[in-house]
């Protein structure tokens, strides 16, 4: 088959020239075949050829690329194209061609074989650059190069796409390198770490073109042991001397890994150094931590006395001395803070702090330097007294504190009034236990506060036998409601008018397994003490309205009978007390209306409007409020009218003093007449004589108890006064 175009060949030809005619790049079309000696003919040029060599297509087509080659033309270059034409492959070479004026230029040639549709290769495009500028500029950096190939840097240069065209030979050597020609087959990257060949092209190559050089430190590769090379790099754009147009970017390179370990050595001494000096401050800043931890461990964070550890250990100190000198005397005092809770309470814990440091100046005051005063924990101090003469010297310091402490304190702006009870223990030669003599010391201190506020008292060994007497009634306490061991005694409480009984004051008792019958007198102050109030109130609650409910069914003279119950301060603080005493008379099936529940003033009076809430919820329940020891606190007026109370209990003080006293008939008569203005109904409790019933009937006093009547009884014997005799009393 023919290689000759056809016509569609040569219109296909006609259409590719009218593109390339304005190209910049000289374009000459030849045919496939024949390929000479001289090689094929041409058959286009365009523009760009023409001002590249002077010569007009007239004058070239039809001639072979020979009549631009001469002399200087490298033979063997030209048979390589030869070849690659025969074969029809693409190939690109650099040669020196010469104009028609015969002046040599270089050209940077390519030639694409051109197949038609049926795969015959009908032409060949070779596409010529002009690079005679830059083969001479490439012959100067030669030059250049042989002058840098002596330097003991690193210099290298590279295209501005990163091919290397130099490196010199000291440059060679430092990254493992034996040729030149092994060293410019590498690109530029290939001379970085991994790591920073994107920091280099995206930071560094982007400010040498910008501002035309830089200097910094970096790292080259070592092509042998992939080990990194430090170095201080230069990096520079060559620029062409006529046109400024970019030709290269060069960069010299110096090995600093020496200056480097010197610069690592020094830095490492200065951080020794710095080390050092760190350490040392931080033993110093150390030794006063642990000084200020020790004072912190030894001492009242507020206060700033002794606490208890270190009150112990003088005391244990002190007890050892006084065995070796058994004619010296020391003495320990425990003091408590009489009303702490109330001002701390009532004006905050700010002002309460305050209290607290200003009472132990006042302490340290009245002591000796030898003296040693603690403060234990809240309102508690302790006092360590050594080398006494005798035991009047401790007793004389107590009373000295607790005038000391009769002054007013000032504080937030207000005028307050405290005392200390304080409780002395004295230590002989027998004692070895620092514990054990702070210990008697704090058993005396609760028998002066038994005493009253503001006293003190020495302790001895009966208080120490009170003292297991109730540590083992508390434990006995935790395991009377598990037992069983609680039951309920229930006084009546009778109309005046009617002289029937309306109802019960469930009072309770505890049947001890070894003790027999305990007064409540004897173990409700420890059950408040201990929080144990809380479960014992509420199953006397319970135990008083099953048992009522039980009663009510029993007898119908007793379906209107009421039961009371009194209610500690504590009971009445848990915020679901309401929910308590529904759920109560909802198990045991009680109206409402026949509990009672006794509250004393005490408890109104620590919070009046969350009390006030409090018996306001109650009687929506539908349950009755009676205000019990009425008179012995100090009730106001101003709020008790506007407590849902339904009676005040008389204390049994005033009916007693009633019968010898006019004031004592007096009071009776204006509590009395008080309540009936307000609304309210009276029950005058220790009723035992004639006499005084007598008195309360003419001060028309609706209620009464006592032992007149009765003395508190088992349910047993309840009921039967109760049922047997048709809900009247039986004493008149």
């Amino acid at each position: 088959m023919s290689s000759k175009p056809d016509r569609e060949d040569i219109e296909k030809l006609r259409l590719l020239a009218s593109v390339t005619v304005n190209a910049s790049d000289a374009i000459v079309i030849t045919e496939a075949e024949p390929i000479t000696e001289l090689g094929p003919k041409i058959i286009y040029v365009n523009k760009a050829f023409e001002q590249m060599t002077g010569y007009t297509a007239s004058e070239v087509i039809g001639k072979t690329p020979r009549i631009l080659q001469g002399p200087k033309t490298d033979r063997a270059e030209l048979d390589k194209i030869r070849a690659a034409l025969l074969k029809r492959e693409p190939i690109r070479s650099d040669l020196i061609n010469y104009s028609k004026d015969g002046s040599e230029r270089w050209i940077e040639l390519e030639i694409v074989p051109v197949a038609n549709e049926n795969g015959i290769y009908t032409h060949f495009i070779s596409i010529q650059r002009d690079i005679t500028a830059r083969k001479k500029i490439e012959a100067e950096l030669q030059k250049f190069f042989a002058l840098v190939d002596r330097s003991s840097d690193f210099i290298a240069m590279c295209s501005m796409e990163g091919k290397i065209l130099f490196v010199n030979e000291a440059g060679r050597k430092l990254v493992g390198l034996n040729t030149l020609e092994e060293a410019v087959s590498k690109k530029l990257s290939d001379y970085l770490p991994e790591e920073d060949v994107a920091s280099f092209y995206q930071s560094i190559l982007p400010k040498v073109i910008d501002e035309g050089r830089t200097l910094s430190e970096a790292k080259l590769r070592h092509f042998k042991t992939g080990e990194t090379i430090d170095v201080e790099r230069s990096c520079f754009i060559v620029r062409h001397p006529e046109n400024q147009d970019i030709l290269c970017l060069a960069t010299v390179q110096r090995d600093i890994t020496e200056r480097k370990k010197a610069q690592a050595a020094q830095l490492r001494a200065q951080v020794a150094e710095e080390i050092n000096k760190q350490l040392e401050k931080e033993i110093s800043e150390r030794k006063k931590v642990e000084r200020k931890l020790r004072y912190s461990n030894l001492h009242d964070n507020l206060t700033g006395l002794a606490n208890r550890v270190l009150f112990m250990d003088r005391l244990k100190q002190a007890i050892f001395k006084l065995k070796r000198h058994q004619d010296k005397l020391i003495a320990v005092l425990f003091l408590d803070l009489d009303r702490f809770k109330v001002i701390n309470d009532s004006l905050g814990h700010y002002c309460g702090d305050r209290l607290l440091i200003e009472f132990a100046r006042r302490l340290t005051k009245c002591l000796r330097s030898i003296d040693t005063v603690a403060r234990l924990g809240g309102d508690e101090f302790s006092i360590l007294l050594e080398d006494l003469k005798d035991s009047t010297d401790a007793t004389t310091i107590a009373r000295r504190i607790n005038e000391e402490m009769r002054l007013s304190f000032n504080l937030c702006g207000q005028e307050v009034f405290t005392s200390a009870s304080i409780g002395i223990a004295f230590a002989s030669s027998e004692f070895d236990s620092p514990e054990n003599l702070l210990r008697n010391a704090d058993i005396a201190m609760y028998r002066a506060k038994e005493r009253g506020k503001g006293r003190h008292a020495v302790f001895n060994s009966k208080m120490h036998d009170r003292a297991v007497e109730l540590l083992q009634m508390e434990n006995d306490l935790k395991w009377a409601l598990e037992r069983s061991e609680f039951c309920l005694y229930y006084q009546p409480i009778v109309s005046l008018e009617t002289r029937k009984i309306m109802g019960f004051e469930a009072l309770i008792r505890w049947q001890h397994p070894e003790r027999g019958l305990v007064s409540p007198a004897e173990f409700i102050p420890l059950a408040e003490e201990t929080g144990l109030i809380l479960p014992i109130g509420f199953w006397v609650i319970q135990e008083a309205c099953y048992q009522m409910r039980i009663w009510q069914q029993q007898s119908q003279s007793n379906r209107k009978l009421s039961v009371s119950v009194n209610i500690s301060g504590k009971q009445f603080a848990q915020t679901d007390f309401v929910e308590q005493v529904g759920q109560i008379l909802q198990e045991t099936n009680l109206e409402p209306n026949c509990l009672r529940l006794e509250i004393t003033e005490s408890i109104l009076l620590e919070e009046i409007e969350l009390a006030t809430s409090m018996l306001l919820r109650l009687k929506e329940l539908g349950v009755k409020i009676y205000l019990d020891d009425f008179g012995t606190g100090f009730s106001s007026l101003s709020y008790l009218h506007r407590l849902p109370i339904t009676e005040l209990k008389i204390d049994r003080s005033f009916i007693k003093s009633m019968e010898v006293e006019v004031e004592g008939l007096e009071i009776v008569r204006a509590i009395v007449v008080m309540a009936h203005n307000l609304g309210i109904d009276v029950i005058a409790e220790g009723v035992e004589t004639q006499q005084q019933l007598q008195k309360l009937r003419n001060l028309n006093c609706a209620y009464a108890q006592g032992y007149l009547f009765s003395p508190p009884v088992n349910r047993d014997a309840a009921y039967d006064i109760s049922s047997d005799r048709g809900g009247e009393s039986k004493f008149y």
